[in-house]
């Protein structure tokens, strides 16, 4: 069993916007890459192209040439360049921009496409970036989703989340180690109808980190809304560093850690680890103090979190 990390109190520490709201399946955003088209013209943007039902994309797909990066837009799964030989379709009929260009098709994205992640007839399918075959996503291809078991789940679940991208990577204060997440995903903000938002308000709509990870905070948020939370404040999750002073990679470098700040209530009530936590004791001095140690408490006992500092 992998370790998850909650770090509940964590001061001067680093946190780490994307994705759009549920939709109507029978009415997919139009006009942007990923959507139905049947003309280039259904697509509203610069160099579009629509790959069309009789080339094998169900419904038409709006998208563009690319050599690396894509276009995003507010309100639409986030974009992915892909290499054109992913795509079900002869590559030399497809549009150049460059000598080996890709194509732009949606990511899967299970907070726009709940339980799903994609158009009907479209599937999640790991895929690799063009020109860097070391950056993989689950995007949007025609046909049935090929999901690890752990975002199978999580998508059964309805958690809104997304594939990501989170390239090893390796610490300045630590060249020699090496940070790596085995299932990048971003959980999106919203579930349960409880936002994610950094530590002093500002949203972030998103926590990137690995797909344990998204299973431990969705469990972490079903528990919080029975008590009535609407707001989870953070510090942030996946981040490459080591401990503090040492050269050992914290659990946030695996991208199996959250810094948690504090909850808001719907009765307009706040906690904070800052303002109510009290340290070494179990006679507690107010009622916000024990409310933190048992909520901390249940966690690690259910194995929610597996390590609480």
């Amino acid at each position: 069993m992998r370790i998850r990390t909650l770090i509940v109190l964590c001061l001067g520490c680093t946190g780490d916007k994307q994705g759009g709201l549920p939709i109507d399946e029978d009415s997919p955003p139009s006009s942007f890459i990923g959507s139905p088209c049947i003309l280039d013209t259904d697509c509203n943007y610069p160099e579009a192209r629509c790959l069309k039902d009789q080339e094998g994309f169900p419904g038409g797909t709006c998208t563009t040439p690319c050599e690396e990066f894509c276009p995003d837009a507010e309100g639409f799964p986030t974009t992915f360049c892909v290499d054109r030989d992913s795509l079900p379709i002869d590559r030399d009929s497809l549009p150049m921009v460059g000598e080996a260009a890709g194509m732009c098709v949606q990511r899967c994205d299970f907070a726009v496409y709940p339980f799903v992640g994609c158009r009907n007839d479209y599937g999640c399918v790991l895929v690799n970036r063009n020109h860097d075959p070391d950056a993989e996503v689950y995007a949007c291809i025609p046909g049935q989703s090929i999901l690890t078991p752990c975002m199978q789940e999580l998508a059964d679940r309805g958690v809104p989340f997304s594939s990501t991208v989170i390239l090893d990577a390796s610490p300045e204060e630590a060249p020699e180690l090496t940070c790596h997440v085995d299932e990048p995903i971003i959980f999106h903000s919203g579930y349960l109808g409880i936002e994610l938002v950094l530590s002093e308000g500002n949203e972030t709509r998103s926590l990137r980190g690995d797909c344990t990870m998204g299973h431990a905070l969705a469990n972490t948020l079903e528990g919080l809304q029975i008590e009535g939370v609407v707001t989870f404040r953070h510090l942030g999750g996946y981040s490459c560093r080591p401990i503090a002073g040492t050269k050992i990679l914290s659990r946030h470098a695996r991208g199996d850690a959250i810094d948690i700040y504090g909850f808001d209530f719907d009765d307009g009530t706040r906690l904070t680890l800052v303002d109510n936590w009290e340290h070494d004791t179990t006679s507690f001095k107010s009622v916000e103090a024990r409310q933190l140690y048992e909520l901390a408490n249940g966690w690690h006992k259910d194995l929610t979190w597996t390590v609480i500092l």
